[in-house]
């Protein structure tokens, strides 16, 4: 009688722990889905953001109203060159910082500024690699998947200067109206034209850095 009790002890102990462990186990799962969702959510709104300035940034080196900027925009639109992804990501980090990642890291809560700042910073790395590629690299902008037409290129080879602000993306173009797909984009808009290249089309590292 008491070997029974004491396994009958025994065999509830255990099961009330393995319970609790697997309690434990769901609990911080939930908590991590949780984190996980918040930190992506904040991440989405900063690549939204950084892309939205993106778009303005560049809208407004276009306004003859703000005549020192036009004028200073305009000198890179004869000369038509990325000055390399560094120097351009460093020039889109400075704007972000001012513009986002400092007043957000002083007035906001961590939770909400540590991923949202992510998203800033990365897309702003992004958006100085695609600027860069396209004045590289025109005809083969099939590395971006996500866009009709390499939107940049387009800006500045058929000299839109009112249209497609864009860089890394094209919807906000869509978005305000200023998106125009120039069908000249491709040397060759055939399948096979789009088959050979992307056969031929450089290394994604194949861009001026510095």
């Amino acid at each position: 009688i008491l070997l029974a009790q004491h396994i009958n002890q025994w065999c509830y102990s255990f099961c009330r722990r393995l319970a609790l462990l697997f309690l434990t186990a769901a609990q911080h799962h939930r908590r991590a889905m949780e984190d996980f969702i918040h930190f992506s959510a904040f991440f989405v709104i900063g690549v939204v953001y950084s892309t939205f300035i993106e778009y303005w940034g560049h809208r407004a080196m276009h306004s003859p109203k703000l005549r020192n900027l036009h004028d200073h925009h305009m000198v890179h639109h004869k000369r038509n060159y990325g000055k390399g992804v560094m120097l351009e990501f460093a020039k889109y980090l400075l704007f972000a910082a001012f513009s986002c990642c400092i007043p957000l890291s002083i007035f906001g809560p961590a939770s909400i500024a540590q991923p949202l700042n992510v998203g800033v910073v990365l897309t702003a790395f992004w958006s100085a690699y695609c600027h860069q590629w396209q004045h590289d690299h025109p005809p083969e902008h099939q590395h971006f998947w996500y866009m009709e037409s390499p939107v940049h290129h387009v800006h500045h080879k058929y000299d839109m200067l009112h249209h497609n602000f864009g860089m890394c993306v094209d919807w906000w173009d869509h978005v305000f109206g200023t998106y125009v797909k120039h069908e000249g984009a491709w040397s060759d808009n055939s399948k096979a034209g789009a088959v050979e290249r992307s056969m031929n089309k450089p290394a994604l590292w194949h861009v001026k850095w510095i």
